[in-house]
């Protein structure tokens, strides 16, 4: 606490005010340090100004109003920077939480493009394990397709040879009865009045 910083917020009250500010105003004005030692300061300032108002020289009123009015124009830039520095901190906090908001939405965005670039990538697994199936099952249907169309092949070559062979049985054995029947002719033109042999006969 110094002697010019309870001076200066004094004058600055007393031209706010229009009168002599107490001890009080002054430490609320300045915010901090004790009754003691601004009430000692306090009371030099008033000497001081006591003694600065029954000179009659001006110099000294010129130069106690251009204190008070250095002490005013410093109170005054002193307000407005500490308003400018509370606007600041309150621009950088919203700032920080409208970051802090983007961070979670970029988070949330690139988890949500990662599942679904697994989502991608299963389905085209299973598409490809799809694919393969069928093509290892069309594989199987056109080689189990092949092996029937061969077997057939060989069925109707078997049955075409099994049909030729019984269409020449039979014409051996049309050829064969026919043989049968004109010897059995001749054999009766030869032993026209034999007996028919019976059952036991000796020949």
């Amino acid at each position: 606490m110094t002697q010019q910083e309870v001076s200066t917020a004094a004058e600055e009250l007393s031209a706010e005010l229009g009168r002599t500010p107490t001890q009080k105003e002054v430490r609320a004005r300045i915010g901090r340090g004790s009754m003691r030692d601004i009430g000692r300061l306090f009371r030099e300032w008033r000497a001081q100004r006591e003694r600065a108002e029954g000179s009659s020289a001006p110099e000294e009123a010129r130069q106690a109003a251009r204190v008070s009015a250095e002490a005013l124009v410093n109170r005054l830039w002193s307000l407005a920077g500490r308003d400018a520095e509370r606007r600041l901190a309150a621009e950088r906090d919203q700032l920080a939480a409208e970051r802090e908001a983007m961070d979670v939405e970029r988070a949330e965005a690139a988890g949500e493009a990662q599942r679904l670039r697994s989502e991608r990538d299963a389905a085209r697994a299973d598409l490809a394990r799809t694919q393969a199936a069928r093509d290892a099952a069309e594989s199987r249907l056109a080689e189990r397709a092949g092996v029937l169309r061969a077997v057939k092949t060989e069925w109707k070559a078997r049955c075409d040879d099994l049909l030729a062979s019984l269409g020449e049985a039979q014409r051996h054995l049309g050829a064969e009865r026919d043989r049968t029947a004109k010897l059995e002719g001749r054999l009766r033109e030869l032993q026209p009045d034999r007996p028919a042999r019976q059952d036991g006969d000796t020949p």
